[in-house]
């Protein structure tokens, strides 16, 4: 019985929707997944207190959210990434990273991992160190006591690796696991540059606001509709994602949904050639392929023979249009980038800063508010 309850273990952790991507090398499989339940269990010890109806105040920068926090006695600007959720090699319900020449400080459980990448035509090898940490973390709405995070380094800081966020280099990272907290109500303003939580029985004023079809599950996080050119998709919500929306050019998909209290799911298809307009701008691109970007929506057996990072050609087709629909807000004007290796639709920073959002996540409602035009790029 101890045996099966371990192996279900093991599988929720590598098959979860957004905890996958941790694994970078097969051959320390097993390192991993000690490492990782070693996390499972300290999360268990998590202590959060939020403070409900308090307007607290976030910095907006760079297109992205960042939380004045105190963490271990120190404050901190913490970048918030709705899509960092899960026990994993690089993520924690808190992500510290720290330069390759500073020592990691103690943890907890600890690993090294070496990575191999391209650059220049040779392979160079990265040493990733990551250990698992309790942290005490406040801010002026939630208290959030042994929390555990992942803290990492690298060997070379010269060489982004796949293990460590680019956006703003920032220090530390929250993500939908600690913000905000299931089935409470979150108020995120950028008119005024606020949060306000509200749990589950409180009532807020939806006035001038308008309803968005969404669904919110701990598998893809938050996932709004929107209609483009009268074809409705579902939009993974990112803050993450610097960008306005992000389409693949090809793909199918499904869009789950409650429908008079029933759960439904349907396909959905994006076809680039659905959308197509004149002055559409194609830009052909080359990046290096890394271990999470191979993994994902491939066979394990494939993963294996894929130990190494290569050039691959990308194309990106960039399109202004005004026929964006959120809501009953229509002819929304915005970029749209329709990318060949892509996996879902995206709405990202450029789009969500234009609106006031209430985020139900107890009685599973969005509601939006549009607080400024928006204007090609």
């Amino acid at each position: 019985m101890k045996k099966f309850l371990l192996f279900s273990t093991i599988v929720v952790f590598f098959c979860s929707c957004r905890t996958i991507k941790g694994i970078i090398q097969t051959p320390s499989a097993i390192k991993q997944i000690d490492f990782a339940l070693k996390g499972v269990r300290m999360a268990k010890k998590t202590e959060k207190t939020y403070h409900y109806g308090k307007k607290s105040p976030f910095v907006f920068a760079e297109n992205a959210i960042f939380i004045p926090c105190k963490i271990n006695d120190t404050i901190h600007l913490v970048y918030y990434d709705s899509e960092m959720s899960g026990v994993s090699i690089t993520h924690g319900l808190l992500q510290e990273k720290i330069p390759g020449n500073v020592e990691l400080p103690k943890s907890v459980k600890t690993i090294k991992l070496r990575e191999k990448k391209k650059k220049n035509n040779s392979n160079h090898r990265i040493v990733v160190k990551s250990g698992v940490k309790y942290y005490d973390i406040e801010s002026d709405f939630f208290y959030l006591k042994n929390l555990m995070g992942v803290v990492t380094s690298l060997s070379n800081d010269t060489i982004i690796s796949t293990s460590m966020p680019e956006k703003n280099q920032n220090r530390f990272t929250i993500g939908d696991d600690v913000l905000p907290k299931w089935k409470d109500v979150m108020l995120l303003s950028f008119s005024d540059t606020t949060i306000t939580l509200l749990d589950s029985v409180a009532a807020y004023d939806t006035t001038g606001f308008t309803f968005v079809k969404s669904l919110l599950n701990t598998c893809e996080g938050l996932v709004l509709c929107l209609t483009i050119d009268s074809i409705e998709y579902a939009f993974v919500f990112n803050t993450g994602f610097n960008g306005y929306l992000s389409m693949p050019q090809y793909a199918e998909h499904r869009k789950y949904s409650f429908v008079d209290g029933e759960f439904k799911c349907d396909n959905f298809y994006v076809q680039y050639e659905k959308h197509k307009k004149e002055d559409d701008t194609t830009i052909t691109i080359y990046r290096e392929q890394n271990y999470s970007e191979i993994i994902n929506g491939i066979t394990t057996a494939k993963y294996k023979k894929q130990n190494y990072s290569k050039t691959v050609i990308d194309t990106l087709i960039v399109q202004q249009t005004n026929a964006i629909t959120i809501g009953d807000l229509d002819f929304i004007a915005g970029n749209i980038i329709y990318k060949k290796n892509s996996t879902r639709p995206i709405v990202g920073m450029q789009f969500i800063s234009h609106f006031d959002w209430i985020i139900d996540m107890y009685r599973q409602k969005i509601y939006v508010k549009q607080i400024n035009s928006i204007e090609f790029k």
